[in-house]
């Protein structure tokens, strides 16, 4: 080969580099096709080009194509056993495909790879709450949050997760920095008022339900529990105008209606009482 001359394997890998690039940039403004034909034509001129099918794999990730991202991202790792984005990508593409046993693998070996990624640790916990394992999956979320504070899905997971055990103040102390951090989060009012309700902090309870709603006037969840609250209260009207709403919405709400018969036989009107909890069987029955 003369000097100053390319050979047809340095080539191939230059133009390999050129497609990586051009792929990768594509990524970054969210055109995953084009990114995808890119790195794949990269790969074609370099099949051991890890960057490039961690990439693809990524893209194919953003378009929902989990099966196509776990097997590049497997790719990669048969390239590159110690490449620690790839595990916990994989890890994370399985967890969106509810393969949670194999999520809390790939999870686990990208922390012994890196044990300060934050992230490894919040989405492993969360397969953990997905199987239902949820003293195993509170460290998780604690090692995330001590790695990044502000990791809010991490306080939201964990009360939920404290919520389920019975531990209803320590879920309300992580609902409670949730809304620190993000005060417009309704679903994390919705939460910390269910463990009130659970606490027996009824009008905490409300308040947190009235805030929800406030955020999000859909969240037809916190009218059932706020109605239920103020059936607890012995505010039978209240109630009564929760669950009414609730029906509105939703005609074929079995709890709704059972919750409504209730309020409805306090205040005496037994025949509405009587009409309403037939059609909570029914549609009980119907689901």
């Amino acid at each position: 080969m003369s000097p100053g001359k390319l050979g047809g394997a340095e080539i191939s890998r230059s133009l390999s580099v050129d497609y990586y690039n051009r792929g990768t940039a594509y990524i970054r403004t969210d055109q995953n096709d084009r990114a995808i034909t890119n790195l794949t034509r990269a790969i074609e001129l370099n099949p051991r080009f890890v960057q490039a099918y961690l990439n693809r794999g990524h893209a194919y990730n953003r378009k929902g194509q989990f099966d196509r991202a776990i097997a590049d991202y497997g790719r990669s790792i048969e390239l590159d056993p110690k490449l620690t984005l790839a595990y916990y990508n994989r890890g994370t593409a399985y967890f969106k495909k509810e393969r949670n046993r194999e999520a809390v693998a790939d999870l686990s070996r990208a922390i012994e790879l890196n044990p300060n990624l934050a992230h490894a640790y919040l989405n492993r916990g969360s397969a953990y709450y997905a199987m239902e394992k949820y003293e195993r999956s509170i460290p998780d979320f604690s090692r995330a949050l001590e790695l990044n504070p502000d990791l809010a899905y991490a306080y939201l997971n964990r009360g939920g997760a404290h919520y389920i055990t019975g531990k209803y103040d320590r879920a309300v102390s992580d609902y409670s920095k949730l809304i620190e951090i993000d005060s417009g989060f309704a679903l994390a009012y919705f939460d910390r008022g269910l463990a009130f309700y659970r606490m027996g902090e009824l009008d905490r309870a409300i308040s947190d339900f009235n805030r929800a709603l406030e955020i999000n006037p859909e969240l037809t969840d916190s009218l059932l529990h706020r109605g239920d609250a103020y059936s607890i209260k012995r505010e039978f009207a209240l109630a009564l105008a929760d669950f009414s709403m609730v029906l509105e919405r939703d005609p074929e709400n079995a709890i709704a209606y059972y919750g409504r018969a209730k309020a409805n036989y306090r205040m005496g009107r037994y025949g509405k009482a009587f009409a309403d909890m037939f059609r909570a069987g029914f549609f009980w029955l119907k689901r």
